[in-house]
């Protein structure tokens, strides 16, 4: 499902001619489907967010909630579905671009968050302190401190972190236990 997924990732990407890496479009993606939105809610927010006045093409648009039709399971049942997109065995990939996409992904999924739900910081303390975190993440840069090796070690910690929130937001929204990780969260 990996493989495909961000192979349709891809494809998506250049239908919809619009300016963002596979890893961005995963980090706005993630953040629709943890807040639970489906249906016409979900049309609604693609249309208008996806494009700069309001309307991409109907065919482009299809093609988006197909995606997102499949892109959701994956994201409720995938505990590790950052590290899908994020591949830390990829070394092709360099540690410094390794941390640029954290940085990306989690903007991106900060601003969907924020789009469709403005006033999620006031819903309780736990998620007031998840946005705070999720700004900081968008924040990070290479530590100079660091060898490689430490870098990975601190991406995969945030990418874990990123994983759990993801699940907590999602079981906060649809009001049920979620099973991660092996553990369950009401």
């Amino acid at each position: 499902m990996q493989k495909k997924l961000v192979k349709e990732l891809n494809s998506l990407l250049k239908r919809l001619n619009i300016p963002a890496t596979k890893v961005e479009l995963h980090g706005f993606f993630s953040a629709l489907a943890v807040v639970g939105l489906r249906g016409e809610t979900i049309n609604y927010y693609l249309e208008s967010l996806l494009s700069d006045n309001g309307k991409i093409g109907s065919v482009a648009l299809s093609q988006a909630m197909k995606f997102f039709d499949e892109f959701t399971p994956y994201v409720e049942k995938t505990p590790n579905f950052i590290h899908h997109i994020i591949d830390l065995e990829d070394t092709k990939v360099s540690v410094a671009s390794h941390i640029e996409h954290l940085s990306s992904w989690t903007s991106n999924f900060l601003l969907a968050l924020m789009a469709v739900k403005p006033n999620i910081q006031k819903s309780s303390q736990d998620m007031n302190e998840i946005i705070e975190d999720l700004g900081e993440i968008a924040k990070v840069g290479y530590d100079k401190e660091l060898n490689d090796k430490e870098q990975k070690e601190m991406i995969d910690e945030v990418i874990s972190y990123l994983e759990d929130i993801s699940f907590f937001i999602l079981s906060h929204f649809n009001g049920s236990s979620i099973v991660m990780k092996g553990n369950t969260i009401n």
